[in-house]
């Protein structure tokens, strides 16, 4: 009796949703609220890791069934907010692995073959190179899991083998722009309401009579706060949204018209210049695959650049604490490659690695400490994977690959300005592992040199029939 009233609510439920057009507005009405109820209530439950642990084993069963919903899970499970409990701040390595860990071990006993290319072998020489250098110097590796490499590898291997999946493949864009829609409001909502509604604001504790660097502490600039979300910081926040602005502006129609306003909302409620020059970046690599959008969203830039806090941050004179940030960058940037060494010490206090600057904040320099000159000649690789693989896949034609590798880009270009923290950096290694899936030459070859065309007959016979004629 039950069962057939609940066959019958659910059967008028489904036929007053049915046609496409509500269908579609309900999913966007619902995504927005259902998304900011779950993150308020896991990032406030006193049980949270048991939630991620469940969500994980979740995945699992998913995984045969519905790649694209195991997808979203493990997306979900990424985005986890870096405060795993009310008051206690953390950096973002940890359960953020969780998703990598499960569709790895999903997907590698279900999929038949998966074609590596040179991405792939690019991904484990970086993770494994600061373990090799221990092992020159002659020191011991502190425990056996760092052969693991886990924040690199466990993120990037599960996601590679889930993208393996032609579906979850297809659905990584859409997933990722609906996700930075609804953070991208959320953003603004931070920075007008003047509080993150995923997590309380921390105080910044004192550690010998010195400000420790944490995560998770209200930042504001020209008098707004600037906007982190579930990311911890505003930077890794914006350098995020760069993956679903570079898929929002690649796609045709309104809704993700409206994706990429909403997403560049976000971005600007960051107040994080390293973050805007990312979105500069991905504008000009896309700029043919969409002008007409382009063209809008760099008119309200204009726009924001000339009349309010924007205008303000950028205009900043000599005295201000923006210029200051840029002269610290600046001169970070110059100490590191005057301390540099061939290998570097990957157990280096970063604090006290470079004299006078006790916050590495660029991934440039934060490579220069630990793995040296090899380490940032494996960047220098890695920007060059970047813009071959950009080129490779506009040759192509392939639209979703294309954004995958503006995006790359751009984030290579706010590295700059931040290194790999909180939850952040393994959508960094999410997204390296949809372009090494997605890669055209993935699909055939193994490398990112476009091949040769082998000779038709027809062309074989010509060629036969001119040396005859010259004869």
């Amino acid at each position: 009796m039950v069962r057939a009233l609940s066959s019958a609510i659910t059967g008028v439920v489904v036929e007053q949703i049915s046609t496409p057009r509500v269908r579609v507005a309900a999913i966007y009405l619902a995504a927005p609220l259902v998304a900011l109820a779950l993150g308020r209530s896991i990032a406030n439950a006193p049980r949270s890791k048991e939630l991620v642990l469940l969500a994980g084993l979740v995945l699992i069963v998913l995984a045969n069934r519905a790649p694209r919903t195991a997808l979203a899970c493990g997306l979900a499970i990424t985005s986890y907010p870096f405060t795993r409990e009310p008051d206690l701040p953390k950096i973002g390595i940890g359960l953020g692995m969780v998703a990598g860990v499960f569709l790895g071990l999903a997907y590698a006993t279900k999929l038949k073959r998966v074609r590596t290319n040179s991405i792939d072998a690019f991904v484990l020489i970086y993770a494994l190179t600061p373990v090799f250098i221990l092992l020159i110097e002659g020191q011991s590796v502190s425990h056996f899991t760092d052969w693991l490499a886990p924040p690199v590898l466990f993120p990037y291997i599960g996601f590679r083998l889930i993208f393996a999946e032609r579906r979850a493949a297809d659905f990584f864009a859409p997933a990722v722009v609906a996700a930075g829609s609804v953070l991208g409001v959320i953003g603004v909502y931070e920075a007008l309401a003047g509080h993150n509604p995923f997590a309380p604001a921390v105080q910044q504790p004192l550690v010998g009579g010195v400000r420790a660097i944490t995560f998770g502490v209200p930042l504001y600039r020209a008098g707004l706060l600037r906007a982190s979300s579930v990311f911890g910081h505003p930077i890794a926040f914006g350098m995020v949204l760069l993956i679903p602005l570079a898929f929002a502006l690649a796609r045709p129609g309104r809704r993700y018209a409206l994706a990429t306003f909403a997403i560049l909302a976000g971005e600007a409620s960051t107040l994080s210049r390293g973050p805007w020059l990312g979105a500069v970046a991905i504008f000009l690599l896309l700029l043919r695959l969409n002008l007409r959008r382009s063209l809008a969203a760099a008119g309200i830039a204009v726009i924001a650049v000339s009349v309010g806090p924007i205008s303000k941050l950028l205009s900043s004179g000599g005295g201000t604490t923006e210029a200051h940030n840029a002269h610290y960058r600046t001169g970070l940037l110059q100490a590191a490659f005057h301390h540099a060494t061939w290998i570097g010490n990957p157990n280096a206090n970063l604090a006290q690695a470079i004299p006078g600057f006790s916050d590495v904040t660029s991934l440039i320099a934060t490579t220069i400490v630990r793995t040296g000159i090899v380490g940032g000649c494996e960047l220098i690789v890695l920007a060059a994977l970047a813009i071959l693989s950009y080129l490779y896949a506009r040759k192509a034609g392939s639209a979703d690959c294309r954004a995958a590798c503006a995006a790359l880009i751009g984030m290579l270009i706010g590295f700059v300005t931040v290194t790999l923290i909180t939850n952040m950096a393994f959508f960094f290694w999410i997204l390296l592992a949809f372009v090494s899936a997605t890669l055209p030459a993935e699909r055939g070859i193994s490398t990112l040199i476009p091949p040769r065309r082998a000779p038709s007959l027809a062309h074989l016979l010509d060629e036969a029939s001119l040396s005859r004629s010259r004869r």
